[in-house]
């Protein structure tokens, strides 16, 4: 009888589970032989999930002090035989990832210490590793940034939009490994936190259309009146936005108890700001009034309600009027003269900038990122000083993919952000490090930010987005623990729930299924459609990496139900195409290849050219399947032509890639040789890119010339090792210098190879 085992001493990670007591790994049960080093590393990555371990780390677990061996050639074949074991692939892990020259890191989720007869499924709170195909989600809220498909030898992913946040200062990393007793103790103590408010927006009473972007333009006006001074906390436009999609208000009346509690609770605020305008008179010699009410969201109350009249050419100065009555109503002081120029900063200098402004606005929280560009670019041509006019179509050309276009609009922000509110400026400093990924000073700002209010679930939400990304996923939970703090609404956020399941997955799945179901369960009782989807969408790319990828196809539809429903026709697409992918990986290719269909019909009607080739690509990837190289290699242009268009070189490369394999199949050797030289000739990093090397070399070994076979060969080989590259790549770089060599008559040479 076997001895038993204790639970600290067992981990599970996708079908397999490691008994680290017995230096024991089994697959569904069965074992999986692995040799000593291989298991050592195995088990050091186990200890450390979701972290960098070092190869210095790994030198002195696997060799002692005064060994001398090649130390990088052999720590590298321990990692091929570990690879091997568990069917990764370095190119696409769903296991261990490379961190160039820095080490490894387990990113799959990790099971502790349950009995094998009750083991569970992998959580939906999962973060999902790449399942066996290659596949990765499109990005979303919870999931990591996407990657494409491609088969064999053909294998090239394509990185997410922004790959950021590195950092993590000194103070977290300390908190994370421990406090004292009189740290933790002060931890406990309740965040002071500012009254929040809400502006919900205005209702146009005359419902002329041309007078439409009043309500934005007035709404976001007002809110930068209350944030003056810093003494309200103000909820964003985009949280109020999405929440209106999701479940829309009365604008017309005064709203109900039931209903404010609602909207407060959802976004988070203890007060709701609505109310109406019109314009009356003729253009140019107009007047505006604007009737604002102040509610209490827990009790409904009304607590404030004024009118004010001015004209058209000048609203800012009606809002200043009522947003002085309301800030008397809430005892908080008037705005001095140092708070001017920053208000003036943060709004359009002219009328129609602001109308420009405010129409782009509307756009992109409607989900259009194409009509918010073309609306930004027009208010940047009439106040191009506007640093948040900037910000903005940033923000809209980094939706879009555009890359290097979204990193000069955000420069353009940085530099013109001086006199901002400081609160606006650090935003606008984080957004530009992130379009650089510059991961340590992204998350330093963010990290000061939050340290300056922290009361903001908000601007704690976005620095826990960068550290899970790089998996400082401690830090991540000590900053969601601090926000939790807060009092309510702000501390009962469902995101704080959701985002807290994210991290607790990474060391124990079973473990994320409360705080994952606490917060779906109150995003859907306030309304928080949106949110919902969001979980809904990783629970659908977790559960495609579970033991159970099936049941990824209910949760993919209900996120891409809800998604569609509320406008945000981009993510639909995603989740779309995320059942494709398990559709196809059935086996039901033909009804994969119409999900696709209509994923990339949204995609070009939303204008996101980057998500539009990672659809394509995955699409082809099918046809080629079976054998339709023709519609495969127009797809695989379409998908290069998209890259081109947002200047992303690297993917740019990876459609040659995929077009140079389809013409090898073809057995078009000449044509594939230009394409894969064309390919060296353009690639971001020509020494490092090691894949169509190895292809020509063996696509010369095709042809019969073995000189420059060998040379391409070598060369390949060379290129990977220097890089630490993937073991398929480098092993199949191997196999076909060895197949040279055979043929060159060196069967010495070519044992050594293979």
């Amino acid at each position: 009888m076997e001895s038993q085992v204790t639970a600290s001493q067992v981990r599970r990670f996708g079908l397999f589970e490691v008994d680290l007591t017995q230096g024991r790994l089994t697959r569904k049960g069965a074992p999986v032989k692995l040799q000593e080093q291989p298991f050592l590393v195995l088990a050091m990555l186990l200890e450390h999930p979701g972290e960098i371990v070092t190869r210095e780390a790994l030198r002195h677990r696997l060799w002692p002090q005064g060994t001398h061996v090649d130390f990088d050639g052999s720590l590298n074949a321990v990692l091929k035989r570990l690879r091997a074991a568990l069917g990764d692939d370095p190119d696409q892990p769903r296991f261990i990832e490379t961190a160039p020259k820095r080490g490894y890191r387990f990113i799959a989720p990790v099971t502790v210490g349950t009995d094998e007869q009750h083991a569970p499924r992998a959580s939906a709170a999962s973060t999902p590793a790449p399942p066996e195909t290659g596949t990765r989600e499109l990005p979303g809220a919870i999931p990591p940034p996407a990657a494409v498909r491609r088969p064999g030898r053909g294998v090239a992913i394509l990185l997410g939009i922004l790959l950021v946040a590195l950092g993590g200062s000194v103070a977290l990393r300390w908190l994370g490994r421990g406090r004292t007793a009189g740290s933790a103790a002060a931890a406990m103590k309740p965040i002071p936190a500012r009254k929040s408010i809400a502006v919900l927006g205005f209702q146009n009473t005359s419902g002329r259309q041309e007078d439409a972007w009043l309500s934005t333009a007035l709404s976001q006006m007002l809110s930068t009146e209350l944030a003056a001074g810093e003494k309200l906390r103000i909820v964003s436009g985009e949280d109020i936005a999405n929440l209106r999609a999701s479940s829309a208000w009365s604008q017309t009346d005064s709203l109900g108890q039931s209903t404010t509690s609602r909207i407060g609770a959802a976004l988070g605020s203890d007060l709701l700001v609505l109310g109406s305008y019109a314009a009356v008179g003729k253009p140019g010699i107009r007047q505006l009034r604007l009737d604002a009410r102040l509610q209490d969201a827990r009790t409904g109350e009304i607590l404030e309600e004024t009118a004010e009249v001015g004209s058209d050419q000048n609203p800012f100065q009606i809002v200043h009027r009522v947003g002085g009555r309301m800030r008397d109503r809430l005892g908080v002081p008037a705005l001095g003269d140092m708070d001017e120029p920053g208000i003036l900063a943060a709004l359009p200098s002219n009328a129609e900038a602001a109308r420009f402004y405010a129409q782009g606005l509307m756009k992109l929280r409607q989900f259009d990122a194409v009509g918010a560009k073309e609306f930004f670019l027009q208010a940047v041509a009439v106040d191009p000083k506007f640093p948040l006019g900037h910000s903005m179509l940033a923000q809209a050309w980094g939706q879009l993919g555009y890359d290097q276009k979204c990193r000069e609009e955000a420069r353009k922000a940085l530099d013109l952000s001086a006199n901002l509110p400081r609160a606006d400026k650090m935003l606008v400093e984080g957004a530009y490090y992130e379009s650089l990924a510059d991961p340590e000073k992204a998350v330093s700002t963010y990290r000061a930010l939050l340290t300056m209010f922290p009361d903001s679930v908000e601007y704690g939400l976005r620095l826990v987005t960068m550290l899970d990304r790089v998996g400082r996923h401690e830090e991540a939970l000590e900053t969601i623990r601090q926000l939790h703090r807060l009092p309510p609404p702000a501390g009962d956020d469902a995101r704080l729930d959701i985002w807290e399941a994210k991290q607790i997955s990474y060391k124990n799945g079973p473990e994320a299924a409360m705080p994952l179901q606490r917060g779906m369960s109150k995003a859907a009782a306030r309304g928080q459609k949106l949110v919902y989807a969001d979980a809904k969408a990783g629970e659908c790319a977790g559960l495609q990496y579970s033991d159970h990828p099936d049941a990824a196809i209910p949760a993919c539809q209900e996120a891409y139900d809800i998604f569609l429903a509320t406008g945000n026709r981009t993510r639909a697409a995603s989740a779309l195409r995320n059942l494709a992918d398990r559709t196809s990986d059935q086996g039901r290719k033909e009804e994969a290849l119409r999900l696709y269909d209509r994923a990339i019909q949204m995609l070009r009607e939303t204008g996101s050219r980057w998500h539009l080739g990672a659809a394509e690509n995955n699409m082809a990837i099918v046809l080629e399947a079976q054998g339709q190289l023709d519609r495969a290699e127009g797809l695989f242009r379409d998908v290069k032509r998209n890259f081109e268009e947002v200047g992303d070189k690297e993917n740019v490369g990876t459609a040659l890639d995929n077009i140079a394999d389809i013409q090898m199949e073809r057995g078009d050797l000449g044509t594939a040789a230009k394409t894969y030289e064309e390919l060296i000739s353009i690639s971001v990093n020509p020494d490092q890119n090691g894949y169509p090397v190895y292809r020509l070399a063996d696509l010369h070994l095709m042809e019969g010339s073995l000189q420059e076979a060998q040379h391409e060969a070598e060369r390949a080989i060379k290129m990977f090792a220097a890089q630490g590259a993937g073991f398929v790549n480098w092993s199949e770089a191997k196999s076909v210098l060895g197949d040279i060599l055979k043929q060159e008559g060196d069967l010495d040479g070519a044992q050594r190879q293979f």
